[in-house]
């Protein structure tokens, strides 16, 4: 699994920015995995911004800022490692429920006969929600 994540422009939000935090899988194809309308990439987090005013020291600014970034960062993996021991009850490809299994599987399922890779990455989404 592979976590992006990009500072972004919300036009919407009076022009405020944050942080659009993705999930894919790192075994697709570059030509799949570069073409948006693909869904290869799963929206799971906005990460708002902030400047840390209160702290003149730029130096300190900045590695707080790194600080807060990589907490909620690890905040998101911990929803997602915290199923790769025991595993999360899903559907699979065909609608036959399956048992809890490892992460592993469950990727390698979602990845064989998904009928497309947005609904590979939604199996994925009860892993962080």
């Amino acid at each position: 699994m592979i976590i992006s994540s990009n500072k972004t422009q919300l036009t919407h939000f009076c022009d405020k920015q944050a942080y659009l935090v993705y999930l894919t899988i790192g075994n697709i194809p570059k030509d799949i995995h570069q073409k948006p309308l693909w869904h290869a990439q799963l929206l799971i987090a906005y990460l708002p911004t902030t400047k840390l005013g209160g702290i003149s020291n730029k130096s300190a600014q900045h590695h707080a800022l790194a600080n807060l970034f990589h907490a909620c960062i690890g905040n998101i993996l911990d929803l997602i490692t915290s199923h790769s021991e025991t595993g999360v009850p899903m559907m699979s490809s065909d609608v036959t429920p399956s048992s809890p299994s490892s992460l592993a599987t469950t990727l390698s399922r979602c990845l064989s006969p998904a009928p497309t890779m947005a609904d590979a990455l939604s199996a994925l989404l009860p892993l962080i929600s």
